[in-house]
């Protein structure tokens, strides 16, 4: 994930200041507020949805927060999490446990990858449960056109069971300061499929640009409207009756993924697509993830160099697999 900002902006591993073009326009909002109990639907004997939320709510990757944390903003995405998280409880029924890890920078600090790859691995979830795996912090990905490169990049930040898989799609985690062993939503899916659930979620709002590599920070344009909910079968659908595996990500490979500093509007943007995408559907509607997946649209850019005054345009472009039941990974 990168920050933006109305006065500076910053790569993920390597500072690349900029400044923006131009300000915001109206933005959509996506706030799920929990229903009222009339609309709390009938609980649904044996369904139970399992969620960990993992969140660098004080990046490792800046502690002091100077220019380029993330820390405010992963807050806030951990705040709209929880609310939606409790507005699927309330709306299906369903029994959800929550789980977190975040960030503490204090001695005992849970945020390491080796912290993350156990819990996930001694994740509660039984045959049957649907489980949701989000991750909202620094994330990349590696590959290179030359074997030898990728191999040392491989051997020196991936978990070892990521030895020998092809490169993916999908970004691995900068799960603390130390960046090693270090899991990816591929191999978040494979740990969690043996556990044989239901429906396996994993989404991470992160960047998922090169290991090493520098790019332009940003702010995105967009307009619309909040609409109401009432009922909510569309998350019954999602959640109660869906089967398979579901893993997305805020950005293609190669690419970063940002999230707004605007005191209004903050958190990842794609988690704010994510949830106005949802709020999008008729909430007495039944619907698909492969619909959700349609719905998550590109997002413009438009930056202006500091250095050298050239404006850039740039599309950040959320992905989105869907595979059968108990699928372990994406390739």
């Amino acid at each position: 994930m990168r920050i933006s900002s109305a006065r500076y902006v910053t790569a993920c591993f390597a500072a690349a200041a900029l400044v923006l073009l131009a300000a915001c326009a109206q933005r959509r909002t996506s706030v799920f507020v929990p229903p009222s109990s009339s609309q709390v639907s009938q609980t649904i004997g044996g369904s139970r949805l399992v969620v960990l939320l993992i969140t660098d709510n004080t990046d490792h990757q800046y502690p002091n927060r100077q220019a380029g944390s993330i820390a405010d903003g992963v807050t806030k995405n951990a705040e709209l999490m929880e609310t939606f998280v409790q507005r699927v409880r309330a709306s299906t029924g369903m029994r959800v446990d929550v789980h977190r890890i975040a960030g503490t920078n204090g001695l005992d600090d849970p945020f390491t990858c080796d912290n993350i790859v156990r819990t996930i691995k001694t994740l509660p979830v039984n045959a049957g449960d649907a489980v949701l795996v989000y991750y909202s912090g620094h994330g990349f990905n590696i590959g290179s056109d030359d074997p030898a490169t990728t191999a040392s990049q491989i051997a020196r930040f991936a978990s070892p069971e990521f030895s020998g898989r092809q490169l993916t799609q999908f970004p691995f985690l900068a799960c603390g300061r130390d960046v090693r062993n270090t899991p990816n939503l591929d191999l978040i899916a494979t740990w969690l499929a043996a556990k044989r659930p239901r429906l396996t979620i994993v989404m991470s709002d992160a960047c998922n640009s090169f290991e090493g590599g520098t790019g332009p920070a940003a702010e995105r344009f967009f307009a619309g409207g909040t609409r109401g909910t009432v009922e909510d079968l569309r998350l019954r659908s999602l959640f109660v009756e869906a089967r398979g595996t579901v893993l997305m990500t805020g950005s293609q490979r190669g690419h970063y993924s940002y999230y707004d500093t605007n005191f209004f509007h903050p958190g990842g943007f794609f988690t704010r697509e994510f949830l106005t995408a949802l709020e999008s559907i008729p909430a007495s509607q039944r619907t698909t993830w492969q619909e959700v997946g349609r719905l998550l649209t590109p997002m413009l850019i438009r930056v202006q160099d500091r250095r050298t005054a050239r404006v850039t345009t740039d599309v950040q472009a959320p992905i989105l697999y869907v595979g059968e039941p108990f699928a372990t990974a994406a390739r």
